[in-house]
């Protein structure tokens, strides 16, 4: 059975977080995952929002995969 939707009909949004609004949640973006630091001072902010009694947070951290070659096989 061939899908008629595709990906550009259903999820139009360019954020994860833009969707935990309709959820009624906060929602902490990072745009640079590998950034150690920007990273913690969200997930602090995360931590700190939910044990001060408040509704759950999406945090999303954007990162890119690291590829690299191994100069030897294993057998």
């Amino acid at each position: 059975m061939v899908s008629q939707w595709h990906k550009k009909d259903v999820c139009v949004l360019k954020k994860i977080t833009e969707r935990a609004a309709s959820y009624r949640i906060k929602g902490i973006h990072v745009e640079d995952g590998n950034d150690v630091l920007a990273v913690y001072d969200a997930m602090q902010e995360a931590i700190d929002h939910a044990r001060s009694g408040k509704r759950p947070v999406l945090v999303e951290a954007l990162s890119y995969r690291w590829f690299w070659t191994l100069s030897f096989r294993c057998r």
